[in-house]
């Protein structure tokens, strides 16, 4: 597991996903609340306002190290 900033969280989940890497992310409106509570605040949530906490990415080891090398181990 790496550890990264928000605004690396956030330029991660953007980069998979403009390189077609599987990837998912859990943010602070899913904390709180029944899954459909959850679902419909990050919906009404504009994407900027959105604080990724975790990505976890599938796809070819060399593309997702390109982009996760930088980041540190989680302690």
């Amino acid at each position: 597991m790496l550890s990264a900033k928000t605004g690396q969280l956030k330029t991660l989940r953007r980069t998979f996903a403009e390189q077609d890497v599987h990837s998912i992310d859990f943010c602070d409106g899913m904390l709180d609340g029944s899954t459909e509570e959850q679902l419909a605040r990050v919906a009404a949530t504009p994407e900027e306002d959105i604080i990724p906490l975790c990505v976890a990415a599938f796809g070819p080891v060399d593309t997702i190290d390109a982009h996760t090398r930088r980041l540190s181990l989680w302690r």
